[in-house]
């Protein structure tokens, strides 16, 4: 059991650095998402983790920002999401491990709730914002951290 909170005190802390340099830089350093990675892998080892799940994490977590990468940037002819993101989100899935679509789904429910909240007041009353662009990885780490500590209130 301590093996567990000392892990997830390193994700939670990795995770609050991702954000804060995000913020700042709007990018994500691949050292960092590959931490996650390794905090997964020692979490498989030390603390009797599923490899397969984890695995499964990683491929499914990001999905749906590649759609949007791929699809809705064509579409728009812009950057709708930045790669640093799809990484992310395939780290945090790497780490969390596949446990259901249904709870992806509620993660991905939070963190563009978060984005819509915290965006759409800047585009409306911030004109100069609408051409710049939003560092997405602060929605990621928080709907991340929100849904983890959720999940283990009520599981």
């Amino acid at each position: 059991m301590g093996r567990a909170v000392i892990l997830d005190f390193l994700f939670v802390i990795t995770l609050l650095i991702v954000f804060f340099k995000d913020l700042k830089t709007k990018t994500i350093p691949d050292y960092l998402n590959l931490i996650l990675f390794l905090l997964g892998v020692i979490k498989i080892i030390f603390s009797k983790g599923d490899f397969e799940k984890s695995v499964i994490g990683m491929g499914v977590y990001p999905l749906i920002l590649i759609v949007i990468y791929g699809y809705v940037s064509d579409i728009l002819k812009r950057d709708v999401v930045g790669f640093g993101d799809i990484k992310l989100l395939g780290a945090i899935g790497f780490y969390n491990g596949y446990s259901g679509i249904y709870d992806i789904l509620i993660l991905y429910n939070i963190i563009f709730t978060l984005g819509f909240i915290v965006a759409l007041p800047l585009y409306i009353f911030k004109k100069d914002v609408r051409n710049k662009e939003i560092a997405f990885a602060p929605f990621i780490v928080i709907g991340t951290l929100i849904f983890n500590f959720s999940r283990e209130l009520f599981l």
